[in-house]
């Protein structure tokens, strides 16, 4: 419950996974509870069986089938980049507790930076780094997932709309952006 009206105020966000501690113990209410029915009332505890089957089908559907419930597509960022990049490309992660589970699927050899490098951002260090990289590489991917906590002004993002050339943008299922950025201008 403390997780649930802590996610109403300010930027605390609500995922279910958060609730998992307590799985355990709400199914073994549940069917202690479902065992006392029916040992002593069969009809009431069929009819609690069906309550709990009939609550549980819904979730299931969506899970399933419903792609506002599927997974953020994590694997299909990576495959994009890593179809898409080439020899002196970078990779600018907007969000560093992004990277591990990125780093499972992505298989390129475009070196991968944290921008900002820590909470709370040290700009000052950042924005330096973001200009060496800019330098040392022709193209820039910029992955965006959850930047509103990391970045909340979008100083990255803005930086590179303002002294890069942006080729490609592209969501992905779980609000994650890859944006492509030239760092040099192409030649005609």
């Amino acid at each position: 419950a403390q997780i649930i009206l802590l996610s109403r105020w300010g930027k605390f966000e609500f995922v279910p996974r958060y609730l998992f501690f307590a799985a355990p113990a709400y199914y073994l209410l549940i069917g202690r509870g479902m065992a006392s029915l029916f040992s002593t009332r069969k009809a009431l505890g069929t009819l609690a069986l069906l309550l709990v089957l009939g609550a549980a089908a819904l979730p299931l559907r969506n899970y399933y089938f419903d792609p506002t419930y599927w997974r953020d597509d994590v694997k299909g960022a990576a495959q994009f980049i890593k179809d898409r990049s080439g020899d002196g490309d970078a990779i600018i992660m907007n969000t560093f507790y992004f990277r591990p589970e990125f780093m499972y699927y992505y298989r390129g050899d475009a070196p991968v930076v944290d921008l900002p490098a820590s909470m709370p951002a040290t700009w000052a260090e950042d924005l330096p780094a973001l200009e060496e990289l800019a330098r040392r590489h022709g193209r820039v991917w910029l992955v965006l997932w959850q930047d509103y906590y990391t970045d909340p002004q979008g100083l990255v993002k803005g930086w590179l709309e303002q002294k890069a050339i942006r080729f490609q943008h592209r969501g992905f299922r779980g609000d994650i952006n890859v944006l492509g950025y030239l760092t040099r201008p192409p030649l005609l």
